[in-house]
């Protein structure tokens, strides 16, 4: 009886280490980076967006961006420099495009940690200069876990 308990114990503890979510990095292309975890959480607290297959294009920002999947669930994350001859084109033919602009990781003054995540329509309605209409922000809060060695989600602030 006691060696099936310590087997499940032990089953238990290797299957929670093993398949729980770690947020330990911010330069690796999956969903340990806390960046890709911010972006998560912004869009399954936007009501139903992960069912509904969209385009969704962020700022393009050189450290981080580059490690942000092409996908997420349904949503499809194209980074961009809003001025690419591209992307201008494509303001253009569609009128108007959402954007998503991921700020880098700060330290708060009570030592949580913030990304900013904000939301903007882009237009071109005079089809020379972009029009960016700023529609909301979140700001994703974390702590750090130092025994863990990894960070863990603590709030959302509007």
């Amino acid at each position: 009886m006691k060696i099936r308990q310590l087997f499940i114990v032990s089953f238990l503890t290797i299957s929670y280490i093993g398949m729980g979510q770690e947020i330990n990095n911010t330069l690796k292309k999956d969903n340990t980076n806390i960046y890709y975890d911010a972006t998560y959480r912004y869009f399954t607290s936007k009501k139903g967006i992960l069912n509904k297959k969209i385009i969704t294009v962020l700022f393009e920002e050189s450290y981080f961006t580059q490690f942000l999947p092409n996908k997420i669930e349904n949503v499809t994350i194209l980074v961009a420099n809003p001025y690419n001859k591209k992307l201008f084109k494509k303001i253009r033919k569609e009128k108007k495009i959402e954007m998503l602009k991921i700020s880098p990781l700060k330290v708060t003054p009570s030592g949580k940690f913030k990304i900013s995540i904000i939301y903007f329509n882009v237009s071109n309605p005079k089809r020379k200069n972009l029009h960016f209409e700023n529609k909301a922000g979140v700001d994703m809060i974390y702590t750090y876990d130092s025994s863990k060695k990894q960070f863990v989600f603590d709030s959302i602030e509007n």
